[in-house]
């Protein structure tokens, strides 16, 4: 894949783009994350198969995950949200060469002095031993490098080529997949010629291993930092004070919140390897994996969805906004929702052909209360996304501090069970998935008053109901054939998800809920022949529902042009 820019020119602003456009980048990002999550996953795979069956080799990869939280923090973190500044100003048509120069440059400021902070004082905030703080001083490096790459994503999400954007995260994802796969078979000494896994304690040197891992992370970051290099040269301009107060000044109300979201996303994760230990943080993350997968189509509507609902905004046209806003929640709650029923019903499948039978045993219940926080999770991204297009952006504030606050207290009671907790008689590390589950209905429950509130846009129960019993009666019909075939096979889990979501989408047509109308427009998304929707829309006997009515005067009082718009 190529980067999608003329050799020589800077990326030039964009044009507005309609429906099904937009939904046909969602896809592309999709697949695109989808096969990101595959490549990461081979190299899991060799690693949970071989130094993941001990309790120390769980404990060694969580020290590498550790160390990769602690690098994508800063790189999430660092950025103060002048990237979405930056994003939503070329989306509503500046010229990327305007700002480029200063986001960057404000950017690779504040990862490089939060990763020299974090370096000094990694030893008495015990993220790094002795032995490992040179290590430790590499991934620090990570985020000023991932800063090129964040800067091409940045310019190709604002400029409407959405699919175009993850180029560089698939480049590093392949090559790093690559180095860690060849890590895990023939560097780290932990198997034997014969390729039995050898128990961890056999191994002479752990700390080489890390070493090793660690390269393997620097190759990627290297790949997808020389590929993004030609399209910031091509956007480079001068550094401008006045477009860095700028985008500042849009970003401001977003920083504030930025910390707290990301304690709602991460802070979690401290206290498993506080409270419990990076083996328990090990078999998180593997269950984790699952709910970021279940994640991967609101975050790709999300992407091209931002500019798209801006430049509406732009051009004042508030109720395409809110028709819009509605698609997006009926379309994705369509995927996700029996998405996660089917990661429910099959979790201890899942982690036992994915992983290993350790794993199943320790995390199964944790991936059941992960994967259903992905549902409110995903309905809150896309209303979000929507207040922030219109600029409503403060509003993360409130919504991140509730969830904070719902997660840390939730955490607190019973990751380390305290009275009364311990009469629920919750195992730590399944509090960690309660935590997280709970936070995110009280944040979808606070979103939803916003989005009714500043959009006119009210939450449908039909749908939302027809969708999930759905899902549910189709995947436990599908379950109770587990009484004739053991599912122990990628192949046989493969099949039985099939045919999972294949009756899934019948009953949806039987119900009415899937229309010969949304069966045309998810072909235009996935890039179909028209054709394809044409004959699908054949077994659909509702030919659509009705949209959203038109928003009475001063009930959508959010959607009003910002200052500075």
């Amino acid at each position: 894949m190529g980067g999608g820019a003329e050799s020589g020119e800077a990326v030039p602003p964009p044009t507005p783009v309609g429906t099904g456009k937009v939904g046909l980048s969602s896809t592309g990002v999709f697949l695109v994350t989808i096969l990101i999550q595959l490549v990461g996953y081979v190299p899991t795979f060799f690693f949970a198969r071989g130094i993941g069956q001990a309790v120390d080799g769980k404990a060694l990869l969580g020290t590498i995950q550790l160390f990769l939280l602690v690098a994508s923090s800063i790189n999430g973190i660092g950025d103060l949200r002048i990237g979405s500044a930056f994003i939503y100003f070329v989306a509503r048509g500046q010229s990327p060469k305007e700002g480029a120069t200063t986001y960057l440059g404000f950017r690779l400021a504040m990862v490089g002095l939060a990763g020299t902070v974090l370096f000094l004082l990694a030893p008495s905030l015990h993220l790094s031993m002795t032995d490992t703080l040179e290590m430790f001083g590499i991934w620090m490096t990570f985020p000023v490098f991932w800063s090129l790459s964040t800067l091409y994503t940045q310019v190709y999400v604002a400029t409407g080529r959405s699919t175009f954007s993850q180029t560089p995260l698939l480049i590093e994802s392949i090559v790093r997949g690559a180095a860690l796969t060849y890590v895990a078979l023939y560097l780290t000494g932990l198997n034997d010629p014969t390729g039995v896994p050898v128990p961890l304690a056999t191994v002479n040197s752990p700390l080489t291993a890390l070493w090793a891992m660690t390269i393997a992370y620097a190759l990627g970051v290297a790949a997808s930092t020389i590929y993004s290099l030609p399209v910031v040269v091509r956007n480079w301009g001068k550094f401008s004070v006045r477009e860095g107060t700028r985008l500042f000044r849009w970003a401001w109300p977003l920083m504030g919140s930025l910390i707290l979201l990301y304690l709602s996303g991460n802070v979690i994760q401290f206290f498993v390897v506080a409270e419990l230990n990076t083996h328990w943080y090990n078999v998180f993350l593997a269950a984790n994996g699952y709910r970021i997968l279940a994640l991967a189509l609101p975050t790709a509507v999300a992407v091209p969805l931002f500019p798209h609902l801006s430049s509406l905004h732009k051009h004042l046209e508030y109720h395409a906004i809110r028709s819009r806003t509605w698609q997006a929640l009926r379309y994705t709650a369509m995927v996700v929702v029996p998405g996660v029923v089917a990661l429910v019903v099959y979790r201890v499948n899942f982690l036992n052909i994915m992983y290993s039978s350790t794993y199943a045993t320790e995390g199964s219940d944790m991936l059941a209360l992960l994967a259903l926080s992905a549902i409110p999770t995903a309905l809150s991204g896309i209303i979000g996304t929507s207040l922030n297009s219109v600029g409503q952006q403060r509003l993360e504030l409130y919504l991140t501090s509730l969830q904070v606050v719902i997660l840390v207290i939730v955490a607190v009671l019973l990751i380390r069970p305290v009275y009364p907790a311990t009469l629920l008689n919750i195992p730590g590390n399944d509090g960690a998935g309660w935590a997280v589950l709970l936070s995110s209905i009280g944040a979808l429950a606070l979103n939803t008053y916003f989005m009714e509130r500043l959009l006119a846009v009210r939450i449908q129960w039909r749908p939302i109901m027809t969708i999930a019993a759905s899902a549910g009666v189709a995947f436990l019909a599908v379950a109770s054939l587990n009484d004739f075939v053991n599912v122990n096979r990628y192949y046989i889990l493969a099949g039985a998800l099939a045919l999972g979501f294949g009756v899934y989408g019948l009953m949806l047509v039987a119900s009415g809920e899937l229309t010969k109308e949304d069966a045309r427009r998810i072909s235009q998304f996935l890039g179909l022949p028209r054709s394809v929707g044409v004959a699908v829309a054949k077994i659909c006997w509702r030919e659509s529902w009705p949209d959203l009515e038109p928003a009475g005067p001063g009930e959508a009082k959010g959607l009003t042009e910002p200052p500075g718009g």
